[in-house]
């Protein structure tokens, strides 16, 4: 029990340049020593109250010493950090900031023990270790919803609001949203994991996103043409069938209607039936 203290926790963060920063955080040395009583290397741990995020940094720690695959999920709400803190003075506004920032120093830190370790062979002879990390913050829908009230309008008025509201969701995106958290909220309502690779390619001018390696492709980009839509859909992976190739675009995305109604047709022939338009 001596073995594991608060203020051993707060000497890490200050290796990290982090000192200060919290009055109190678990230490990552029982954080190991409880992960390691779990046999399996390929865990994915979840912490609910993971504050500086110490658990994430056991996880890496863990798997650099063992060669283990485990993941971690933390999870913490954005709790402000207290006026005139040393947080704040260092510009961490929220709890979730400083977690971020200790998982990137980390990570680095851990790459260059290990580095030492193997005499600067690292990149040929260690075990590569993944020190990279998503975030994603809860939040109502990146589209914007369709929501007209036209009670106590006359005939005039009423076209008028209609086609005001018709104007506005030409673009499907909110203020302050992308297009990556709008692919993001379709990959959940589709069931993707969070975790599936994600990257984005250049079309002709036009962004799309390679989904899973080629099991999904999705653009929300404005104004393509059959041609840009059919270089999408050769994006499409060798491992996965016509039927399981998931396609999304946006109702806008489209130059014309005679692209959209060339690029069902296009689906059609390439035997795509699950596709969205949203």
């Amino acid at each position: 029990v001596d073995s594991y203290s608060s203020t051993q926790a707060s000497k890490l963060l200050e290796s990290l340049s982090l000192g200060n920063l919290f009055n109190y955080t678990k230490p990552k040395e029982l954080i190991e020593y409880l992960l390691g009583r779990i046999k399996t290397g390929n865990s994915t741990i979840l912490d609910f109250f993971s504050g500086s995020a110490t658990t994430a940094h056991a996880v890496m720690q863990l798997n650099a010493e063992d060669g283990g695959n485990r993941k971690y999920i933390c999870v913490q709400i954005p709790e402000p950090t207290p006026d005139n803190s040393e947080a704040q003075k260092a510009g961490y506004n929220t709890i979730p900031e400083i977690a971020k920032e200790r998982i990137r120093r980390a990570g680095k830190k851990i790459l260059e023990e290990q580095k030492a370790k193997n005499d600067g062979l690292f990149a040929d002879e260690a075990p590569k270790l993944d020190i990279g990390f998503k975030v994603f913050k809860l939040d109502r829908s990146n589209v914007k919803e369709w929501d007209v009230e036209l009670d106590g309008l006359n005939e005039q008025q009423a076209a008028l609001q209609l086609q005001a509201e018709f104007n506005k969701t030409l673009d499907i995106l909110k203020d302050g949203r992308t297009e990556l958290d709008i692919l993001y909220e379709v990959m959940l309502k589709l069931g993707l994991l969070l975790t599936t690779h994600v990257k984005e390619v250049d079309i002709e001018g036009k962004k799309a996103f390679v989904v899973g390696d080629g099991v999904m492709v999705a653009s929300f980009a404005k104004g393509l043409t059959y041609t840009q839509i059919s270089k999408m859909l050769d994006l499409k992976a060798e491992f996965v069938q016509a039927g399981e190739f998931k396609v999304v675009f946006a109702d806008e995305s489209f130059a014309s209607d005679n692209d959209k109604t060339n690029a069902m047709q296009l689906f059609k022939q390439r035997g795509i039936t699950n596709y969205e338009i949203i």
